[in-house]
């Protein structure tokens, strides 16, 4: 069995993050592959430096105040990593790093936004020796404005790849541009898989849930998705639960608030809701495929944030299910999902499986 070492975020307390690793992982391992994480972290990615002060200093007070429920949080998460994700040995350098990848003939980097930042080479596979194959399932560059600098490393470094893909079109479109040639755009590794496949791995999430509720799961514009969610959850006639990422709403006495919640309870929250309101795209991607009425809320005048959305979106027929903060809720959206856009999900799933599976045999040494 031929070994692939997948490089992602994988350490993150991120919902989506965790899903879409261990999706990727599988659906290599499917194709009869045995796929390891590397367990590598680069010491530039130090996501604390990104927040601004008064964030920090939140962080710290909620962290004090709501211990026990951050406690969960991480526990919730460890027991993910452990029992779902097949991480190497933590690598803490990046010799080491070189090192261990002489062990693997093929090297995936796959999904979320790890090609936001080209000064991070590690996620654009630049310690992997030249007798090895590089493939590139669904990244996402998050922005694709980049200035003249970052556009030759990226060329430099995708230059180097053996089959290349990425998550948004226009991403796709961008890579394309700059070395040359066709590069397919393809889903998230979420929707490789069914409903039926993450409701194995769902887990009770340890208190009573209503009858029906509408679900909210907000990553950023908390205060617009509560304000929408509100709106929706009067007409339907059924409470509200968050799923308060960000834990701007912690303080709310109101709110039933699951942010200590791990992937393995969100997908029961999921399953389990009459209606879901969203900023993510994760909760995006998990509403469709679980077949849930939704909204999602994209950020105004982010497009480019917003593109990963909006091309889910154009591709699954349902852009009427994606407003921004000012916009007023359609009609449409309280009726079940339209037909097409399962149609079309597992017309996308049957081609997207199809690639990945092509590309490891394109790439696999002599088998």
């Amino acid at each position: 069995m031929k070994k692939v070492a997948l490089v992602t975020f994988h350490t993150a307390l991120s919902i989506g993050a965790q899903l879409q690793a261990f999706a990727l992982q599988e659906a290599i391992r499917t194709n009869g592959y045995d796929c390891q994480i590397i367990n590598y972290t680069p010491t530039t990615l130090n996501t604390k430096s990104r927040l601004t002060l008064s964030r920090r200093i939140y962080a710290e007070i909620s962290n004090f105040f709501f211990s026990q429920k951050i406690n969960n949080l991480n526990a919730r998460f460890n027991d993910w990593k452990s029992e779902r994700l097949r991480c190497t040995e933590m690598i803490p350098t990046f010799s080491q790093l070189k090192e261990k990848a002489d062990l693997y003939e093929i090297f995936v980097c796959g999904s979320d936004q790890i090609w936001r930042n080209p000064s991070l080479g590690y996620y654009f596979l630049d310690f992997v020796p030249d007798s090895a194959s590089r493939i590139a399932y669904a990244p996402s560059f998050g922005n694709i404005n980049f200035d003249e600098k970052s556009r030759e490393a990226i060329k430099e470094y995708l230059n180097r790849f053996d089959f290349l893909s990425v998550r948004e079109t226009d991403g796709a479109q961008f890579a394309a541009n700059i070395v040359g040639r066709d590069i397919p755009q393809v889903l998230d590794p979420t929707l490789l898989w069914t409903a039926k496949f993450w409701r194995q791995f769902a887990l009770d999430v340890g208190k009573k849930l209503p009858k029906k509720y509408l679900l909210v799961f907000s990553i950023q514009d908390t205060i617009t998705c509560l304000k929408v969610a509100k709106t929706i959850s009067s007409r339907l006639g059924i409470p509200l639960i968050f799923i308060d990422s960000a834990r701007r709403l912690i303080w709310h006495p109101l709110l039933k608030n699951f942010f200590d919640v791990g992937p393995a309870e969100f997908l029961t929250l999921v399953d389990r809701a009459d209606f879901i309101v969203t900023s993510s795209f994760h909760g995006t991607a998990f509403a469709v495929n679980f077949g849930k009425r939704f909204l999602t809320i994209c950020r105004k005048g982010l497009e480019n944030v917003n593109s990963r959305i909006v091309t889910l979106a154009d591709i699954l027929n349902m852009s009427d299910r994606l407003i921004s903060p000012d916009e007023v809720i359609p009609r449409s959206v309280f009726d079940e999902l339209c037909p097409e856009t399962h149609v079309r999900l597992k017309r996308e799933r049957e081609r997207c499986q199809n690639i990945l599976k092509e590309s490891l045999l394109l790439t696999s040494p002599q088998r």
